[in-house]
């Protein structure tokens, strides 16, 4: 009965310690990299109370890899004079309600923005797809199109015309699915473009072991 005792004593101090050094280990990262206050309570609160899954999920869904990968690009004299000076642009161009959003863009990439664009929303499939396909057969230089579900029916065979002709008239044409969306039907629309030439490849597959770090960066586009 001494030796049952001394074993699991043994197992229960090993798993104790593997959990504060997980945890010290997840709840430094969250402290050094997480700038909002709520956001830097709630995880700690979570890695704390909730022993390994609580680590497991912060370090799969609460770093913000986009931001990480942007600032590598980012040029180093961000903080000079005409960094400050295209923002100070940036504020006298700009409408008041647009601000915010804009200061957000320079937080992440500090590309300089350029002028008289605009932006026509389609909502629905009946406004989009029609001028997609507008788009497609007017297309040039290249057509990059990327979709969640992408299925082989009356609509999907429309796309898959349109990019097949832009390819064969020497249009670059690369099509992303996402790794989910794909099981609705993206199989057939796939073999299909790519009989015609067209290049097509998976948004974060789901068999993927150099992508489970990015799975929270899944969405709907």
């Amino acid at each position: 009965m001494p030796e049952l005792n001394l074993a699991h004593l043994s197992w229960t101090t090993a798993l104790g310690a593997a959990y504060l050094l997980v945890a010290s280990l997840s709840v430094l990262h969250v402290l050094l990299n997480k700038d909002n206050e709520r956001a830097v309570i709630s995880w700690i609160g979570l890695i704390v109370l909730s022993p390994f899954l609580g680590s497991l999920l912060y370090w799969l869904f609460g770093i913000n890899r986009i931001k990480r990968r942007a600032q590598r690009t980012i040029p180093q004299d961000a903080g000079d004079g005409l960094y400050l000076d295209r923002r100070s642009h940036l504020k006298q161009k700009l409408p008041d309600h647009w601000q915010a959003l804009m200061n957000l863009g320079y937080s992440v990439h500090q590309t300089e923005y350029s002028a008289n664009n605009a932006i026509v929303p389609l909502l629905n499939g009946d406004a989009a797809y029609p001028a997609m396909l507008d788009a497609i057969e007017a297309a040039q230089t290249s057509v990059v199109l990327s979709s969640y579900i992408f299925v082989y029916d009356e609509t999907g065979r429309q796309f898959v015309t349109s990019l097949s002709a832009a390819h064969e008239r020497g249009v670059q044409v690369r099509v992303l699915i996402d790794g989910i969306g794909i099981d609705y039907g993206w199989h057939k629309t796939d073999r299909a473009l790519r009989s015609k030439g067209v290049k097509t490849a998976r948004f974060l597959p789901t068999i993927s072991l150099s992508g489970a770090r990015f799975i929270n960066l899944r969405n709907h586009r």
